[in-house]
């Protein structure tokens, strides 16, 4: 655990680096911020859902938080929206 702490900023920039070098708008990331696991779990359900269409679907139920579920975009490290 000593080891993994010591190396975050390692970690961090590769973590970075390649959310920067990968995202592709048909490949695009999704960042779930996960303090709240049930929380998280829920808005990713939502997300998921929001994404697909079908019968009888509710848009007011189907709208994620997008404090929590977002798609990823450069400015969100300025933002505080991923770890650091």
């Amino acid at each position: 655990m000593a080891n993994a702490i010591a190396k975050w900023k390692d970690y961090s920039k590769a973590r970075d680096a390649m959310f920067s070098r990968t995202d592709h708008p048909a490949g695009p990331w999704t960042i779930v911020r996960a303090g709240d696991k049930r929380a998280a779990r829920l808005e990713t359900l939502r997300d998921l859902l929001s994404r697909v269409d079908y019968k009888g679907k509710d848009e007011k139920l189907t709208r994620p938080d997008r404090s929590i579920v977002f798609p990823y975009e450069p400015a969100a490290h300025e933002k505080g929206l991923i770890a650091p």
